[in-house]
């Protein structure tokens, strides 16, 4: 009975060490899997930032392009106000293209910070797994040692 009871304290803690490593190994893949995720959401939302940024430039063209025909088909001199108009017009698109790309730099700079701490957290499950199963090796190696003490005590 003895020998049973050692037994038994060493297969348990090597069942919990191999259950230790089992769960860390599924944390860091689930991690590593969201941390994927998140890189590629970075990657989409920069380059929606530049596609949107690219169809205010396209539409803010045409719409200059038009006030300028409009003007010229009016006779309007380009001079003084009407090229006021059309300046102020210039800068207003390029301040919301601009707008448009520093938005989704942040859009995807946010994605880029999850995945970096997804990755972390992934290590961090590994290390912890590590040691969790260092520890039900330990325990169970202590757990038979005392069981062997104590057959010592009982012959």
């Amino acid at each position: 009975m003895t020998y049973l009871a050692i037994a038994a304290e060493l297969v348990g803690g090597v069942v919990s060490a191999i259950g230790a490593m089992s769960q860390a190994s599924a944390t860091a893949s689930a991690d590593n899997f969201q941390a994927n995720v998140a890189s590629q959401n970075a990657v989409a939302a920069k380059q929606q930032a530049d596609q949107d940024a690219e169809l205010l430039r396209r539409k803010a063209q045409q719409t200059i392009g038009a006030e300028t025909a409009a003007y010229g088909a009016s006779g309007v001199d380009l001079a003084g106000s009407p090229l006021d108009v059309l300046g102020s017009s210039a800068a207003s698109a390029t301040l919301d293209a601009q707008t448009a790309e520093y938005k989704g730099g942040l859009k995807s700079a946010g994605f880029a910070d999850t995945a970096v701490l997804d990755r972390m957290g992934a290590r961090n499950a590994e290390t912890a797994g590590t040691f969790s199963a260092v520890s039900a090796l330990v325990g169970g190696a202590s757990g038979a040692a005392s069981a062997y003490g104590q057959s010592l005590k009982t012959q």
